[in-house]
């Protein structure tokens, strides 16, 4: 650039001929020390570029905020940069001073891979892979760790984010990987997760919900006991004992303040959260919204997360759920996730284009606050994407075989409940038995 336009702004997708020219690192610090920096991310120098194969491998570079925090403006820094498409953009920080800028020329998450039920499996380390990440690592979700127990989570997402199909994902890894699935769903049907077939005690009433609740303490107590008696070391599944996953499925309905149970809902959910995963018996909570009421105030929610993830898809708004401040790292920052992807198009009234719509669905597309919460993912796909009739082939992830059972030395603790949880309606006398419950 000759010195007397140095003070003009350069076109759209200067930086980008020049990391695709292999221009030299003295050359693209330069720029963006001049131009990106001073827009987008203040304070900031460039470290270092990488060059991607292709395209869809995209141009990494690593950044840093000497002597601060990595900050940046998501929207000034696709302006800088000339990128149209938000999807073809990822920021991931590390909570501290660094962070990795990658720009894609194609959008790296269109198109993941179809889901696999076999592969739906968790590994040594307690880990089950539901998606890939951006730069093609697999996305994992962490329900257990070996020698320390089992897992809490939430996950958010809202209408048709793509949340239904990261439950079945999870729960169908949990039936190909012996875990106990207890699952309440409690959103009047709304995508069904699964059958009785599918899960060890399904539920769909808030009733039933709280049946569930009281005989998961009740086993956790058990095994609690159990164990201290022989002097039991830290938990490994399956020795003696199966991993438990209590999941409540549109949890507002029974932890937001005006919800039937609430207070006793909440109490019974801390304590699980906080006492279970000891014993290898863990709580999800899923909702839509991510609002503090929704999971029974903020000591609830905290108890839950102490030992636990969080997952996140599309929110509504530009900033995500203020629940997530308290699970990302300090200075780190999620960019939102559009209902639709592409670049966006100014439509006049004067000029008519006949450019066809590049857009697509972002549906599955997220974050999972874990070991790399600052890296967008996207769930994997089922296989059978168009139109159809009949069940939804997700169900299929589930496999033929009979899900994993609560071991028998627990049944007594689990109660009546547990004993009547494939029963068409709940008896009467359980009913009676919550009467005393506040409501």
């Amino acid at each position: 650039m000759a010195d007397n336009d140095k003070h003009l702004a350069p076109p759209p997708h200067y930086w980008r001929s020049l990391a695709r020219d292999r221009a030299s690192g003295r050359e693209l610090a330069d720029f963006w020390a001049h131009w990106v920096a001073p827009a987008a991310a203040r304070g900031t120098v460039l470290l270092d570029v990488r060059h991607g194969s292709t395209g869809a491998d995209g141009i990494e570079m690593m950044v840093e905020a000497r002597g601060n925090v990595f900050t940046s403006d998501p929207l000034r820094l696709r302006a800088a940069l000339g990128v149209e498409d938000p999807a073809c953009l990822t920021v991931e920080t590390d909570g501290l001073s660094r962070a990795l800028v990658t720009v894609y020329d194609r959008p790296p998450l269109e198109h993941t891979p179809h889901a696999d039920g076999e592969a739906l499996v968790m590994d040594a380390d307690g880990r089950i892979t539901v998606g890939v990440h951006h730069d093609g690592h697999p996305a994992r979700i962490r329900p257990y760790v070996p020698g320390s127990g089992a897992r809490n989570s939430v996950s958010v997402g809202a209408m048709r984010s793509g949340l239904s199909t990261a439950l079945r994902l999870r729960l169908a890894g949990e039936q190909h990987s012996g875990i106990v699935s207890w699952v309440a769903d409690l959103r009047s049907g709304q995508s069904p997760l699964g059958t009785k077939e599918h899960f060890d005690w399904p539920a769909s009433t808030t009733s039933g919900a709280i049946l569930m609740l009281q005989s998961a303490l009740a086993v956790v107590e058990e095994r609690a006991h159990r164990r201290a008696a022989i002097g039991a070391g830290p938990f490994f599944v399956d020795a003696p004992d199966p991993l438990i996953q209590v999941h409540l499925i549109g949890a507002d309905r029974l932890l937001a303040y005006d919800a039937p149970y609430r207070n006793a809902a909440a109490r019974l959910v801390t304590r699980i959260a906080r006492i279970g995963p000891d014993v290898g018996v863990g709580i999800n909570l899923a909702v839509k919204t991510g609002h503090i009421g929704d999971f029974g105030g903020p000591s609830t929610l905290r108890t839950v997360l102490e030992n636990g993830e969080m997952v996140l898809l599309r929110w509504v708004g530009n900033r995500p759920p203020g629940i997530v401040d308290d699970v990302l790292p300090d200075g780190a920052r999620l960019t939102a996730i559009p209902v639709r992807g592409g670049r966006p198009r100014l439509h006049s009234r004067f000029y008519i284009d006949d450019l066809p719509d590049d857009s697509y669905s972002t549906t599955g597309t997220g974050y999972i606050l874990g070991d790399r919460p600052t890296s967008v993912m996207r769930h994997l796909r089922p296989r059978t994407p168009e139109p159809h009739s009949g069940a939804d082939p997700l169900l299929d992830l589930y496999g033929t075989g009979e899900p994993s059972r609560l071991e028998q030395t627990s049944h007594q603790a689990a109660g009546n409940a547990y004993e009547a949880r494939h029963e068409s309606g709940i008896p009467r006398h359980l009913l009676v038995e919550l009467a005393d419950l506040d409501g």
